[in-house]
């Protein structure tokens, strides 16, 4: 059964929530691998990403975090393997940048490390490949 806007939009609050909280120690990947597990969850219930309503009760931070997951997904899914065209909800081209930089990899990545251009444009900094196993 597919997964309603609505849930969509609470499992997105999550994923931002894990995300946060794995920026915040970047030694526990507990909050990480949960955030990931929701990701695969919303992904292989057939989620329509466009349809993801605008998630409510985010600061600018968890805002912009939440619109460069979303961001990130529609470019994963709709590239092989999966070759499931999709679109970002409306409410993200509003978003801007996070007022502060989130690293979501360690503060010293390794040298030659390549940074996702969509989480960067979010001012968050994570490795290239970021959800790309989804």
């Amino acid at each position: 059964m597919p997964v309603s806007p609505n849930e969509a939009a609470d499992a997105l609050a999550e994923i931002v929530r894990h995300l946060l909280d794995h920026a915040a120690n970047h030694d526990d990947l507990d909050h990480l691998v949960a955030a990931l597990d929701i990701v695969q969850h919303l992904c292989w219930n057939g989620v329509s990403l466009k349809d993801i309503t605008e998630p409510v009760k985010m600061d600018a931070v968890q805002m912009a975090l939440a619109a460069g997951v979303v961001e990130r997904l529609v470019e994963v899914y709709s590239a092989p393997p999966h070759n499931l065209p999709q679109q970002a909800p409306v409410w993200c081209a509003g978003v801007p940048p996070s007022p502060i930089e989130v690293w979501l990899v360690s503060p010293t990545p390794a040298e030659g490390a390549t940074l996702n251009p969509i989480f960067r444009r979010r001012n968050v900094v994570t490795l290239e490949n970021f959800l790309s196993f989804a």
